[in-house]
């Protein structure tokens, strides 16, 4: 794969034009605000209703939920210019220009514990990642850990 865009919707940030993504400043604006307030350990629901109560809405229009932050987590990499190769599953390099500087989103990993809860949320507290699930979650830097079920009870909360 050559890291161009495949097809299918524009991830919120960037627009498609000419089969390449390109910034949408207003929304890159917003990627950069939701990236910093996770780094700072906001959570996702809070995140969501800070941009509900000023007014923003996502790519289709919509009110903002915190799936939509964590799908955004999930391709956070997309946001430094990298596309994913749909043979191997790994991010590579893209031809589309980054929002997040490598300094951004390095401070947002470094707060790893809002990725894991982003990827736990989605597989249910009774369910553990299969092995190739986790290799590729490690092989992104993530850690997986064995989440207690009060921990769970807590975020499905917020």
């Amino acid at each position: 794969s050559t890291g161009k865009h495949a097809a299918g919707r524009a991830i919120f940030g960037y627009d498609i034009k000419d089969k390449r993504r390109v910034i949408n400043e207003k929304e890159a604006a917003v990627v950069k605000e939701i990236f910093w307030q996770l780094s700072m350990g906001s959570k996702y629901i809070d995140i969501a209703d800070w941009l509900n109560a000023n007014g923003y809405t996502t790519k289709m229009g919509n009110r903002w939920e915190r799936t939509h932050i964590c799908n955004m987590v999930e391709k956070a990499p997309l946001y430094r210019g990298m596309t994913k190769n749909m043979l191997t599953d790994e991010w590579i390099p893209g031809d589309h220009e980054p929002i997040l500087t490598e300094e951004e989103l390095d401070e947002f990993i470094a707060n790893t514990d809002a990725f894991v809860k982003c990827r736990k949320l989605y597989m249910g507290h009774d369910l553990l990642p299969s092995d190739e699930h986790e290799r590729a979650l490690k092989k992104g830097g993530i850690e997986i850990s064995i989440i207690p079920d009060y921990y769970y009870r807590d975020l499905q909360e917020n």
